[in-house]
C-alpha cells in the first residue's frame, strides 16, 4: 500500500481513503517529517490518543518516542527510522510492523494486549522484550531480531503464539535465548504446540527477577 501525505491541521478531523477502504476517522495529528529526532508530549497533545498508519515511517532523524497518552498506534507508524528508545506506558492496540527496522535495544509496554504481525521485525539489536499484559503474539512479530534473547511473558494465561515464524533469525530460535513466564505456567507453555518447540527455554520469571 501507498503511503499518502495529507497536509493537516492539528486537531483537526479528517478521513483518509486509500482504495475506497477508510483507514483512519478521527482527530489526526499533524505529519511530522525532516529533521524530527525526538517524539514527545509537549509536541503531541493529550486528546491525541491515536496515530494512524504511516504516520512517521521513514523519519531517518527519529531516535526516542515518549507519549504518556497515545493508545493505538497504525501499521507501521514508525517503521524504518532510528528509535532506540520507546515508552508508550498507555499503548494497547498496535498495527502490523509498527516498529519494525528500528534500532531498539529492549522494549516493555505495559498495556499492550496484542504483539501485531511483523511488530518488530528486523530490529536486529533488540535484547529483551517485555510485556506484562499481552495475550497473543501474532506472525512474525520479531522476525530477523537477531540480538533476541530474552522474552518476559507477564500474562497470566498462556499466550497465543500464532506460529514459530514469529522467532526466526533470533537468538530464541537458535536455542540460546530464553522465554519467562509466570511460574505456575511453564508447564502449560512447555505442553503448547507452539511454545513446545522452545520448551527448554521457558522458564519462570522468578528465576530471573530472584
Amino acid at each position: 500500500m501507498s503511503c499518502v501525505t495529507i497536509p493537516m491541521t492539528l486537531g483537526a478531523g479528517y478521513d483518509v481513503s486509500i482504495k475506497k477502504e477508510i483507514v483512519y476517522t478521527g482527530p489526526l495529528v499533524e505529519i511530522l517529517t525532516g529533521t524530527l529526532e525526538t517524539l514527545d508530549d509537549t509536541m503531541i497533545p493529550e486528546t491525541v490518543t491515536t496515530l494512524r498508519a504511516y504516520q512517521f515511517e521513514g523519519n531517518a532523524n527519529l531516535t526516542s518516542v515518549d507519549l504518556d497518552y497515545v493508545t493505538e498506534i497504525g501499521s507501521s507508524c514508525f517503521a524504518n527510522c532510528a528509535i532506540d528508545y520507546v515508552n508508550l506506558p498507555s499503548l494497547t492496540v498496535s498495527g502490523a510492523q509498527a516498529f519494525s527496522y528500528n534500532m531498539l535495544e529492549t522494549v516493555m509496554l505495559p498495556e499492550l494486549t496484542y504483539v501485531a504481525s511483523g511488530m518488530f521485525q528486523r530490529c536486529a539489536s533488540l535484547a529483551i522484550a517485555d510485556f506484562p499484559k499481552a495475550t497473543s503474539i501474532r506472525r512474525q512479530a520479531f522476525y530477523g531480531c537477531e540480538s533476541l534473547d530474552m522474552l518476559i511473558l507477564r500474562y497470566d494465561g498462556v499466550v497465543e503464539l500464532e506460529d514459530m515464524m514469529t522467532f526466526t533469525d533470533t537468538k530464541i530460535a537458535a536455542g540460546t535465548g530464553s522465554i519467562y513466564v509466570p511460574a505456575d505456567l511453564v508447564a502449560s507453555y512447555q505442553a503448547d504446540m507452539n511454545w513446545s518447540t522452545y520448551s527448554a527455554q521457558i522458564q519462570a520469571i522468578s528465576e530471573l527477577e530472584g
